[in-house]
């Protein structure tokens, strides 16, 4: 509390009144949710996509990564993740946090972009929530055929994050 007499009375008053998203982006930065659904087809492609985007636990090293930095769609294990978006039975229906903060809309289109072009079959809708985990969704990208297409928000508002998800995640953690 003693380093508060070194700010201008301006930036104090900034931070007493400063709640919600300024909040946010001072202490954990600025983290993005997106909701995914659809699809991807052909038994190999799905095993190969899943071992693709799966992050190492103990390395923290994935394929996506090392051969075309794909890094914001990696499965990761956070409590408020999207993690493994894309199912062992080819659905993909998810709802959480990218792999780490700081990932724009166009970071978004450009490994969308990659994934599409590797992985031809995958058919599916991501929506875009805005800066700072909001539920307003921002854009949506249609994937089909190889091909991205960034379009204005198919929907108005992203599912919530549920806290049996949340605990799912967790607990999964806390397993290793």
């Amino acid at each position: 509390m003693k380093y508060i007499c070194f700010l201008a009375k301006s930036e104090i008053y900034k931070i007493v009144n400063s709640f919600g998203e300024k909040r946010r982006e001072w202490s954990m930065g600025m983290w993005r949710t997106i909701q995914v659904e659809g699809k991807i087809t052909g038994r190999s492609n799905i095993d190969t996509i899943i071992d693709y985007l799966t992050v190492d636990k103990r390395t923290y090293d994935s394929k996506a990564y090392e051969e075309d930095e794909i890094f914001y769609l990696q499965f990761g294990n956070g409590v408020y993740g999207i993690n493994q978006w894309i199912k062992s039975d080819s659905s993909i229906d998810a709802v959480g946090n990218v792999y780490e903060r700081d990932c724009t809309i166009d970071d978004l289109f450009n490994e969308l972009s990659k994934l599409a072009k590797k992985f031809p079959t995958l058919d599916m809708y991501l929506h875009a929530g805005d800066d700072y985990e909001s539920r307003t969704c921002v854009c949506s990208f249609i994937i089909k055929d190889g091909e991205v297409s960034k379009v204005e928000p198919l929907i108005n508002e992203l599912n919530e994050i549920s806290d049996e998800q949340a605990m799912k995640n967790f607990i999964s953690q806390l397993r290793g």
